[in-house]
């Protein structure tokens, strides 16, 4: 049985990282007059985008290794019982 998503820290990092990006975004335009400002922060935002998705990729290949570990030694012990 899978856990719930809402126990998932893939999607909690993600909506996290969402509620960063837009809130960051909305208080840059609000605050700031000058467009490279706007820019630099586009642009950092956009260089932080890949690296959370690569850290929720991570995270995804973890929870991948240890269902499959689980499932060798599931099968190991059921064969060992034969």
């Amino acid at each position: 049985m899978k856990p719930p998503i809402w126990k998932s820290r893939k999607l909690w990092i993600a909506v996290c990282d969402a509620v960063f990006s837009i809130s960051t975004l909305v208080v840059t335009f609000i605050l700031s007059d000058q467009t490279e400002i706007r820019v630099l922060v586009l642009g950092v935002l956009g260089i932080l985008q890949p690296t959370v998705a690569v850290w929720i990729n991570a995270i995804a290949v973890e929870d991948a290794a240890v269902i499959a570990a689980n499932g060798a030694t599931k099968s190991a012990t059921i064969a060992a019982k034969e």
